[in-house]
């Protein structure tokens, strides 16, 4: 397990915390107050100022799918070690080495985020037990511990025995991936959706995804988040030996 989600799990463990895990509760807890604000540069952002703690969260994603993984990422920044000391620093410095810091301590409360909201101890021998081609397993997971769709689906990559990998479009475009590293023998390219109709589990035949010197098929099923104007495409790969 990743240290940053040991933390996580080191404090789910301490409270014995329960899916699905009620992060104001929490905070009350430790004395956290979550202000509700029009932010226009973040979505939240952690301060602690005369011992007072504080999450600002952004009005815009208050009741979203966005604002629980929200939540419990600047958590991270309060319960990992040295966070708010080294976020405090890094608003007043601009250099590159402020933009590789900030990356891996985002990366890093990320990881803690995605732990605390997905208990490994609960959650992993769930999603070890779903096929892609029963995907709509998945929804009802994400219902279940009350994540976005696509918190869940990032933890089932993790978790899966085969090799797969999540894209997300935004009008069209590809926004990002997320994939576990050791898994892909081959970069993923900016590809075309060929499956207009979503949560469908097809058979990619044109080999969309991945360089023409791939051996092996690759499976893809498309999850619309209307809301948003967005795509999720989870996708399989199996290789040929």
């Amino acid at each position: 397990m990743d240290i940053n989600a040991i933390y996580a799990n080191d404090l789910i463990e301490r409270l014995e915390l329960k899916p699905p895990i009620d992060l104001y509760e929490l905070c009350k807890i430790f004395n956290i107050e979550i202000v509700k604000a029009d932010l226009k540069n973040a979505y939240a952002y952690f301060r602690i100022r005369k011992g007072r703690k504080v999450i600002f969260l952004s009005n815009s994603i208050v009741g979203t799918e966005k604002e629980k993984f929200t939540i419990a990422h600047e958590l991270g920044h309060y319960f990992l070690p040295n966070h708010l000391e080294k976020i405090d620093d890094m608003y007043t410095r601009t250099d590159y080495m402020y933009k590789n810091e900030r990356k891996k301590i985002e990366t890093e409360v990320d990881k803690f985020a995605a732990e605390l909201i997905m208990p490994s101890k609960y959650i992993n021998s769930e999603l070890e037990r779903i096929s892609l081609r029963n995907f709509r397993q998945l929804q009802e997971l994400a219902q279940k511990y009350q994540v976005s769709l696509t918190s869940l689906l990032c933890k089932y990559v993790d978790v899966n025995s085969e090799t797969m990998a999540l894209l997300c479009y935004e009008n069209n475009k590809q926004k990002w991936q997320y994939k576990v590293f050791d898994d892909f023998k081959f970069e993923i390219y900016d590809g075309e959706i060929l499956n207009d109709e979503p949560e469908k589990y097809v058979k990619d035949t044109l080999n969309n995804w991945l360089d023409e010197s791939f051996q092996g098929t690759v499976y893809q099923v498309v999850f619309e988040l209307k809301k948003y104007n967005m795509k999720l495409v989870l996708i399989q790969v199996k290789y040929y030996y």
